[in-house]
């Protein structure tokens, strides 16, 4: 099934029309609101059309759509399957490979097979959505159509990628392991009878080989049997990298965003748990003294919000930003005086966005013209940038350049297979992960 889509980050896109504000699920992974709005992604509605079939999932009960992929789940290359690939540009003739891109190819009726584009630049791209733990802040079509790992400094890191572990150390959050996964079930905090030792109060307490031992009432951590009730952990700590217990993973790498991992129970009714600044802001202690605020704001260039009379949250590398709908960390420090509007600089399209942040979208590295009305890239034999992202089988992944539709095999990057997925209403594809290439 093919995905029309459109999905891009929502500070360094030029906006043409009305957009939605959607949250990236990636980091909704810090409990409640907390770090819910360190990143924010935009979406075009008027570029999405759609078939006819509805393909949002129902979520499973924590906000995330489910992911949907297309095949017959064996994405084992060499084992006899048939590959699928473009069957060339519309004439019978063979394939025109993307240079410099193994199994990439043009599609058979894509508006353009004469682009430019850069090999490296596509890789990266690729691998940068694709290895993303969560939703990403773009899909790979807008992407490379936009430059997104040179206009955007946040991305600058993604620049040359060339496996899931260079992506997970750039954007600092990755796939839990399974012994992070087990923290999540050592030491939890026992509410009930507890038979061992207990680190917090125990009514009954008696002296075995000079241990002091439990065999009570325990509110704290139970080593040894807690008959009652344990109260499991929200997050969990691995040193400096918080585990997200309640949705598995991702692990967030707070030490990279200048914070400390803290622990929390599911007891707590409170956002707290995750990333702990290292040194709070005087504006931010003096608010969460005050009280708890799940909003989150800035104080300075630090993100945070108040749980439990705690401080958490990160520093923004590149600003933090106080938005309507709550403040996020901002992926470029360059300021503009006219926010919301667009404008073509030669091949470069100069984007202001609403918060007054400056991004420049070099169109013609990937080999597209800045559109005539300044708010696009685009690939001659095109008229728009606008594309449908899916799977055409179970391991080849259907994106765009500047609106010229271009198919992947992703077997060749390490990577199992294709997979069509949903973030709210928005759809988008990339290759798909079982063990990280």
């Amino acid at each position: 099934m093919q995905l029309r889509t459109w999905f891009f980050a929502r500070d360094s896109r030029p906006m043409g029309t009305p957009t939605a504000v959607l949250l990236l699920s990636v980091l909704s992974t810090f409990g409640c609101q907390a770090i819910l709005g360190i990143e924010k992604a935009e979406h075009d509605p008027s570029l999405t059309s759609g078939d006819g079939d509805d393909t949002n999932t129902p979520g499973d009960g924590d906000g995330d759509e489910t992911t949907t992929a297309t095949g017959d789940g064996d994405t084992t290359a060499g084992d006899g399957d048939e590959t699928t690939t473009a069957t060339g540009d519309g004439d019978g003739d063979t394939p025109i490979a993307v240079d410099g891109v193994p199994g990439a190819y043009f599609a058979a009726d894509s508006c353009s097979t004469d682009v430019d584009v850069s090999a490296s630049d596509l890789i990266s791209c690729l691998y940068r959505v694709s290895c993303d733990p969560g939703a990403p802040p773009f899909s790979v079509t807008s992407c490379i159509t936009f430059d997104y790992v040179h206009a955007s400094p946040a991305e600058a890191c993604s620049d040359g990628v060339t496996s899931c572990a260079e992506v997970y150390a750039c954007i600092h959050r990755a796939p839990a392991t399974s012994d992070q996964l087990a923290s999540c079930d050592e030491n939890i905090h026992c509410d009930g009878k507890c038979t061992g030792t207990c680190d917090g109060y125990c009514d009954y307490t008696y002296e075995y080989n000079g241990t002091t031992v439990c065999d009570g009432y325990c509110d704290g951590t139970c080593t040894g049997s807690c008959d009652d009730y344990a109260v499991s952990k929200k997050w969990s700590c691995d040193g400096d990298y918080a585990i997200n217990c309640s949705n598995a993973g991702p692990t967030i790498d707070c030490g990279g965003l200048g914070a400390s991992c803290g622990e929390s129970l599911t007891s707590s009714s409170s956002a707290d748990g995750g990333c702990a600044p290292n040194s709070p802001g005087a504006t931010a202690q003096e608010a969460c003294a005050a009280g708890d605020d799940a909003t989150p704001h800035c104080d300075g260039d630090q993100y945070y919000w108040c749980a439990n009379g705690t401080v958490w949250g990160v520093e923004c590398e590149y600003g933090c930003i106080e938005a309507d709908d709550g403040a996020y960390c901002g992926s470029s420090a360059e300021t503009c005086d006219a926010p919301g509007t667009s404008t073509c600089s030669g091949d470069d399209l100069h984007f202001c966005n609403d918060d007054s942040r400056l991004f420049v979208h070099a169109c013609d590295r990937n080999g597209l013209g800045c559109s005539e009305d300044g708010t696009d890239c685009v690939a001659e034999g095109c008229s728009s940038s606008a594309c449908t992202e899916g799977c055409v089988d179970d391991h080849t992944l259907t994106v765009c350049v500047g609106g010229a539709q271009v198919q992947i095999d992703c077997t060749e990057y390490g990577f199992d297979g294709c997979v069509e997925e949903t973030y709210s209403e928005y759809q988008f594809a990339r290759c798909s992960l079982g063990s990280a290439p």
